[in-house]
């Protein structure tokens, strides 16, 4: 195995892709996303004060989902709309917590420290509404 350069990593990344298998059968196909499309994912959770949006918080899972998963052809086949709208609240969770977690592991974004503040934040949201 031979030592990375840093030309070597700053290069454009290739699309990875993976297969996952649903609880409830058949597969969906996920990619895997750049730095950049990560970080603007990130950013489009919070205010420009750096306050979690609570309406994207709440669809964290849908959004991310969004983002990876793909046809045949590599074009997504969710939108942001889809993600925020009521389209996911028929998909069975069994599937949807595959997915989100297959999404997050193969995209690296679930292992981002700024993910972690974004999730704190949104557990953090939710018990502040409940008092």
């Amino acid at each position: 195995m031979s030592l990375l350069t840093r030309s070597d990593l700053l290069k454009p990344a290739a699309r990875r892709y993976r297969m996952v298998q649903m609880p409830t059968g058949g597969q969906v196909r996920i990619q895997s996303l750049t730095a950049g499309e990560a970080r603007a994912l990130r950013q489009s959770l919070m205010n420009k004060k750096g306050e979690l949006i609570k309406a994207r918080g709440d669809r964290l899972q849908e959004l991310l989902i969004c983002h990876c998963v793909v046809d045949e052809s590599g074009q997504r086949i969710f939108s942001e709309d889809d993600a925020m709208s009521s389209d996911f609240d028929g998909l069975d969770q069994a599937n949807a917590a595959v997915l989100y977690q297959a999404c997050r592991n193969f995209s690296g974004f679930g292992a981002d420290a700024d993910f972690a503040a974004i999730e704190d934040a949104i557990k953090n949201s939710d018990s502040t509404q409940e008092s």
